[in-house]
């Protein structure tokens, strides 16, 4: 199987292609800036540049594609958002179209939902997302339906937050509170649970889709195994023996002065995440599970795997083309409030 990979560059995306590679496939990175591996071949193409795109997977030729490329609110304002998230896409998909190719996996997230707090949420739940992310990957889907109306077989992965070796961006901040011993504030009572998955697990899931028949439509992808945000904190406090541990913040104190500082670019942590932060995140992985993955991280396992591997890199160089999920997030209040911590 020949597998093109867009977003290579990129936490998810460069795990993905690395596992492809690893199973002997021919894989090719389509990104704009240098792919995680080196080794991999690659084509520098920005995603919005349609005929760059097309011609790109018409050389190739690839059996499948996974889109895994995606822009961040975080890395640009919400018109980036949406010309890298939506138009790409489309530009993705109309060059698959036009090369015959059968098969996209396109990552997206399970931002596309209500912030309704509903337990083990389904495919099928309502769609109302509250972000200008998780509204570019809901608009994004919709032209994947297009697609798989038009004949081409399109799966949707909806991710809940991807961790593991190589994830930084909110989590940096999270783990140099626990190296430092800290206490860890968590919004909320801490009985809520938010799903996370190991990159490892969504790298099988990528798997199981493309060795399906026909894998169709949206699939949740999460730990099966998650704890309260209390208990998955404090193993991961437990784990780390530097005296860290959670401690709870009534929601209502910080969720409007967070929101505000947001909009005044002072902390690039989202109105939607710290109001998520607070509720039950679940969601129900039944569909995918029943292709025959089997995922092998908890939450609290994911933790504290991601939090050795922050250890074990903190000293490394940093690669100053790298933004999003492989960067740590810069934000002169979370480490002013980690230092009060």
């Amino acid at each position: 199987m020949r597998v093109l990979v867009t977003g290579a560059s990129g936490f998810i995306g460069g795990a993905i292609a690395r596992a492809c590679a690893a199973r002997g496939r021919a894989v090719l990175s389509l990104d704009r800036v240098r792919a995680l591996d080196g080794d991999l071949a690659q084509v520098n193409v920005d995603l919005r540049d349609r005929a760059a795109v097309e011609g790109a997977v018409a050389r190739f030729a690839p059996d499948a594609i996974i889109h895994a490329a995606a822009r961040l609110p975080v890395a640009g304002d919400a018109r980036e958002v949406v010309a890298s998230n939506v138009d790409g896409t489309r530009h993705v998909l109309d060059a698959a179209a036009r090369a015959g190719v059968r098969r996209v996996v396109f990552l997206s997230t399970t931002t596309v939902y209500a912030l309704d707090g509903a337990p083990w949420r389904g495919e099928s739940a309502p769609l109302d997302p509250a972000s200008p992310y998780g509204r570019s990957k809901r608009d994004a889907e919709a032209l994947c339906e297009r697609a798989r109306r038009e004949g081409a077989s399109v799966s949707m992965m909806r991710l809940v937050p991807v961790i593991g070796p190589g994830r930084s961006g909110l989590f940096h901040h999270l783990f140099e509170w626990v190296r430092e011993g800290r206490r860890i504030p968590l919004l909320g009572d801490g009985r809520n649970r938010v799903q996370l998955i190991h990159v490892d697990d969504c790298c099988e899931a990528v798997e199981a889709l493309l060795a399906a028949p026909r894998a169709e439509g949206a699939f949740n992808v999460g730990a099966p195994r998650v704890a309260s945000v209390s208990d998955e904190v404090g193993a991961l406090c437990a784990a780390a023996g530097t005296g860290a541990r959670p401690v709870t913040v009534p929601a209502w104190l910080v969720e409007r002065p967070l929101s505000a500082l947001h909009a005044l670019r002072l902390t690039p942590t989202h109105p939607w995440m710290i109001y998520a932060a607070s509720r039950e995140m679940t969601f129900a992985t039944d569909r995918l599970r029943a292709l025959g993955w089997a995922p092998r991280f908890s939450g609290a396992e994911a933790l504290v795997d991601t939090y050795r591997a922050h250890l074990a890199a903190r000293h490394a160089p940093h690669d100053a083309h790298v933004d999003g999920h492989r960067a740590p997030w810069r934000s002169t209040l979370l480490d002013a409030l980690r230092r009060l911590g």
